[in-house]
């Protein structure tokens, strides 16, 4: 049985994510904190002011990819500060087209943005789920009341290694690596609204989004699109059972 490759660390959401946290960090001191009004040239601050409208712009695009690429989305509170902040920038970079900037408010509701960014990043970095290890820990874990052998089918591994996990036992995991990395990543999406045999259930059930297969079908499969695809279908059901 062959488990579905899943992202390499670089290409996993979370990597992405800290990809997007590194642009705003190098936009938002690089450019926004820069005095417009510092600048004597005429010319040169209308330059300036039209540059700074394509960087904010850039910075909406990268905090609306962050935004949609976090396990909750919107309803994360993280996310809706961010979104907030982000909105401010644009306003204040709106009321002040000259590019001077002559209270600050531009560069303060830039730097208030960099905080909040800064600050989810460094609650992501606890949340990293791309070694092997870690991950098969994070799913012995959260599916603790979960019998021993349905765990080891969904990890694609023997109930002996399920066994000697949950005794505290993980070495280097040289059977489906992958395979452990995205069911980890899968059950950290679930994991808020589903009790721990629901998420069993979830990667059990048929669906239609994928053409009648369940999750754990398609994680053994070839597909290069499942991790994708698991995805979006695991926020999805999360969103309406929270309706």
């Amino acid at each position: 049985m062959s488990a579905v490759a899943t992202p390499s660390a670089e290409q996993t959401v979370q990597s992405w994510q800290r990809k997007t946290y590194e642009q705003l960090h190098q936009i938002v001191p690089d450019a926004l904190v820069e005095d417009g009004s510092e600048l004597a040239d005429e010319k040169a601050r209308s330059a300036w002011a039209e540059e700074r409208e394509r960087l904010i712009d850039e910075i909406m695009d990268c905090v609306l990819d962050i935004a949609n690429g976090m396990p909750e989305g919107v309803e994360d509170p993280g996310v809706v500060r961010m979104l907030s902040r982000a909105v401010d920038l644009q306003r204040v970079a709106r009321d002040d087209p000259e590019g001077d900037d002559p209270d600050w408010r531009v560069r303060r509701a830039a730097r208030d943005l960099k905080d909040t960014v800064h600050l989810m990043e460094r609650r992501l970095s606890r949340l990293q789920l791309d070694d092997p290890s870690d991950a098969a820990l994070f799913v012995i874990k959260t599916l603790r009341s979960v019998e021993t052998q349905e765990v080891a089918r969904l990890l694609g591994v023997s109930a002996k290694t399920v066994s000697q996990w949950r005794g505290g036992k993980v070495s280097t995991i040289k059977k489906s690596p992958e395979r452990v990395v995205l069911v980890a990543q899968l059950v950290r999406y679930l994991q808020s609204t589903w009790t721990p045999h629901g998420v069993l259930a979830w990667f059990e059930a048929p669906r239609e989004q994928l053409d009648g297969a369940s999750p754990r079908a398609l994680i053994d499969s070839e597909d290069p699109d499942a991790w994708l695809r698991l995805r979006e279908l695991a926020r999805g059901s999360r969103s309406q059972l929270a309706e």
